[in-house]
């Protein structure tokens, strides 16, 4: 570290003024790392490059995480290569390097930005989300801005423009609680054929295994693939439960329905009045009862007493019925 900061003393003397940024930003970045390995490292100064200070070329990303991997090495070199190198440059010396060091810098990366969005989330469960299960939310956000100044619903996460982020978020959480879950899968084209992804109270998310672990793997990788089969075949059954459950609840809601107009209809038609001009129910049980065939007992003499209706609402519905069927 002495050495890094005697670096940056050297450079904000000696050299212009692109390469005196160039230090500052990254020395702030680097000294926050405490990891001192190389996939660590690509991926954390990755996000702090561009989060904080804007760096859009990637390539001259890798350059400096993979020279500033070591937590003594001098940063003024380094910021004097990055000064003298355009994109297109920077580019090439990274593809002299070796394509499978960028593409694990790419997947560092993402895991990094993966992990930061379930900072984010957390948070937002913490600040807005516990309220909002209170009127049907999930807890969670399914939308993001890179501002402080966050519209509803939204959390506050930032991550590289290069890179594709599909959020999900469920209405429905596991059995063991009341609120919602989320799901991200990341991509980046400069990566193609890596897949990360991460989840929090969902179905796993291929190629993530367990909850909140940041996960990447190739597309075509043969645990990717198998996961994969996993996760359709599952989705198909939980479809055609979810089909049979929903073709059985309208089936009942039609029988009910049925059931209850029959009931009522009969009900209108044994309404009369007794010699004191009362209204009473004649013949109710042995007429109406076997319109419930499939409520038993308990449920006719609990809701349906044909000697003592307690329902003031049935009461007078059924008097306005008999008082229309006699102006008819």
């Amino acid at each position: 570290m002495k050495k890094a900061l005697i670096g940056l003393a050297v450079v904000s003397t000696a050299c212009g003024t692109t390469e005196q940024k160039i230090a500052k930003q990254l020395y702030d970045c680097r000294s926050t790392i405490p990891s001192s390995n190389a996939q660590e490292v690509l991926g954390q100064m990755g996000n702090c490059l561009f989060i904080r200070y804007g760096w859009k070329d990637t390539a001259k990303v890798v350059i400096a995480a993979r020279e500033l991997k070591d937590r003594t090495a001098q940063i003024a070199p380094v910021a004097k290569l990055l000064a003298s190198l355009t994109e297109k440059q920077a580019r090439s010396y990274v593809d002299s390097v070796g394509k499978v060091e960028l593409k694990e810098a790419f997947k560092e990366s993402m895991r990094s930005s993966l992990r930061s969005l379930a900072e984010s989330q957390e948070k937002y469960f913490a600040d807005q989300g516990v309220s909002e299960l209170d009127y049907g939310g999930t807890g969670y956000a399914d939308k993001w801005i890179c501002d402080s100044h966050t519209p509803p619903h939204t959390l506050i996460f930032c991550m590289d423009s290069t890179t594709t982020l599909a959020l999900r978020v469920t209405r429905k959480g596991g059995s063991e609680s009341r609120w919602g879950g989320w799901s991200a899968v990341m991509t980046n084209p400069k990566a193609p054929n890596v897949v990360c992804a991460i989840f929090y109270n969902t179905a796993p998310v291929p190629p993530a295994k367990e909850p909140l672990t940041a996960t990447c793997a190739d597309a075509d990788s043969p645990t990717f693939l198998t996961l994969k089969a996993a996760e359709r075949e599952s989705s198909n059954a939980q479809a055609a439960r979810d089909s049979a459950a929903q073709i059985r609840r309208r089936g009942l809601a039609r029988a009910r329905v049925d059931s209850l107009t029959n009931w009522w209809k009969c009900e209108v038609a044994h309404v009369g009045r007794n010699t004191t001009g009362d209204m009473v129910w004649e013949n109710l049980t042995t007429d109406c009862y076997h319109l419930y065939p499939s409520n038993g007992d308990s449920i006719f003499y609990r809701f349906i007493n044909p000697q003592m209706f307690s329902d003031p609402a049935k009461v007078e519905y059924l008097q306005r019925q008999s008082r229309k069927a006699r102006r008819e």
